[in-house]
């Protein structure tokens, strides 16, 4: 880092770190899936390029933390001899190493943004039952695998066309082939994002209890013929593979990330243009720590996606589950368990002791006095033998065990 500013070395080396925080979390999370058996699942594919694009931008920061004044006259002299490329706009005026991998960076983020757009048209399926009908299931089945496939291939296809110079040459049509994928990816998202929350808000102004039948079985589609399940009871859904029962709410969350970041994108854009026309007006590149700390901000949203997709699907149950057995010593988890096992044990104690300390009077119509003391015992059935003494000595008290209650009757009278 011997060309970076003295300022900004502390930005630089805490943006490092952050970035492989967030690495670190996504290989712990492709892990998961991996040993689930859920590699091909929609979350598995957007964690495959969140830490392709993680990977690149860390590359990137080496690369420009250690060759800062070289990338940045570089950047420099791009500008000033192209003046008006929308490319610069995009890119930063990024040449060489930096532009390849800000380009796989952007290919990334479209590829994710559309994985999300095909895995909110799964989720929708799966609420409203559509894929559970018969005409409908063979032709839903096929969207959803043609869905993967157009998730990776038509993003490529966009990077491919912004490299030829008659789209170069316009700057509003090679801005507009650039985001129209990604923002109609948000917005097509958003769509199928509202139908789901109105059914779910549906189902519960009916007082129902509401789980979709999304997710219960590892399927190269993630959808089931199940559509979705209400109840008047109030029975917990059924475990549901590596998802729980919050799979709405973290889906919407990274969905809200998601827009956050598609703004972040045009805030960068409209930074760059901005940067482009002061360069262009300069006679020397800014190497001062100001301009350098502001570029290394905008290297944090894209790592971030790691990291939150760690945090919204790897923190699920069988997930915790799986990473508690794995890194947590071994003696750690004994010991916790047999502390567990005497808590149970003491607070069964307690309640038990409790129980048969409490009893009730109850005056009968007919002015009999029942003295009734109930032994709990999680009102467990009586062991096998168990009987009714009708044989006691005094024809005044008799005594009725039942079920763990035990019923004295007095005044020889029936209860």
């Amino acid at each position: 880092m011997s060309q970076l500013p003295e300022g900004a070395v502390g930005t630089a080396v805490g943006v490092l770190l952050y970035s492989f925080i967030c690495e670190v979390c996504n290989i712990v999370m492709v892990w998961l899936l991996w040993v689930h058996e859920e590699g091909l699942s929609y979350v598995a594919c957007i964690s495959y390029f969140t830490l392709l694009s993680t990977t690149c931008s860390i590359i990137q920061q080496f690369h420009d933390y250690i060759f800062w004044k070289d990338v940045t006259t570089a950047q420099f002299n791009n500008k000033t001899a192209q003046v008006g490329n929308p490319q610069l706009t995009l890119a930063n005026g990024s040449v060489g190493l930096d532009l390849v991998l800000f380009y796989i960076q952007f290919y990334c983020y479209t590829v994710e943004a559309t994985f999300v757009l095909f895995w909110a048209f799964t989720l929708t399926q799966s609420v409203y039952g559509w894929a559970g009908k018969p005409r409908l299931r063979r032709i839903f089945r096929r969207i959803n695998t043609a869905g993967k496939i157009i998730s990776v291939a038509l993003p490529l296809l966009t990077i491919c066309l912004l490299q030829v110079p008659t789209v170069q040459s316009t700057f509003v049509g090679f801005i507009i082939l650039a985001d129209i994928e990604f923002a109609l990816s948000c917005f097509g998202g958003c769509i199928l994002l509202i139908m789901i929350l109105a059914k779910y808000v549906q189902t519960r102004r009916q007082l129902t209890t509401w789980s979709h039948g999304y997710g219960k079985k590892s399927t190269s589609t993630e959808t089931t013929s199940n559509g979705p399940h209400t109840s008047g009871g109030g029975s917990t859904p059924q475990s549901q593979g590596i998802y729980d029962r919050w799979l709405l709410i973290r889906f919407t969350i990274a969905f809200l990330f998601l827009a956050i970041f598609e703004v972040t994108n045009i805030i960068f854009q409209i930074s760059a243009q901005r940067n482009n026309n002061r360069d262009a007006a300069a006679a020397a590149p800014d190497l001062s720590a100001e301009r350098a700390i502001a570029i290394m901000y905008f290297n944090m949203p894209g790592v971030t996606a790691s990291l939150l997709a760690f945090v919204v699907f790897g923190t699920t149950r069988p997930f915790r589950e799986r990473m508690y057995r794995t890194f947590v010593p071994k003696w750690f988890q004994k010991d916790k368990e047999n502390t567990n096992l005497a808590s149970q044990q003491l607070q069964y104690t307690r309640r038990d002791s409790a129980a048969k300390q409490r009893s009730t009077s109850i005056k009968l119509s007919k002015g009999t006095d029942v003295d009734t003391v109930v032994r709990m015992d999680d009102l467990r059935a009586p062991a096998r033998g168990a009987y009714l003494d009708m044989d006691s000595d005094s024809d005044s008290e008799r005594r009725f065990p039942r079920n763990g209650l035990t019923t004295t009757i007095k005044g020889g009278s029936r209860a």
